[in-house]
């Protein structure tokens, strides 16, 4: 094996959002339809949609991450002067 050199991971890709716990939901397909329309037109991924959406229900504060991205989404949708 002299002379390769082993692969490093690059600094690229999404920031790690810590640990997390997979939930598995049976719901109705109109409510699956209107969730996951309702997360694209905020610009998250339905994951993230919904962990802000029970985050809001149970009072919780919501991850810095997600508090990033809003504001993000929200400053490209402002007109520019």
């Amino acid at each position: 094996m002299q002379g390769r050199t082993i692969p490093t991971r690059g600094a690229g890709g999404r920031p790690n959002k810590g640990e997390r716990h997979a939930f598995m939901v049976r719901v109705p397909i109109d409510l699956a339809e209107r969730v996951i329309a309702a997360a694209d037109q905020a610009g998250l991924t339905l994951s993230d949609f919904i962990q802000t959406v029970l985050s809001e229900h149970e009072a919780v504060k919501r991850p810095p991450m997600l508090e990033c991205q809003e504001n993000e989404i929200a400053e490209e949708g402002k007109p520019s002067a």
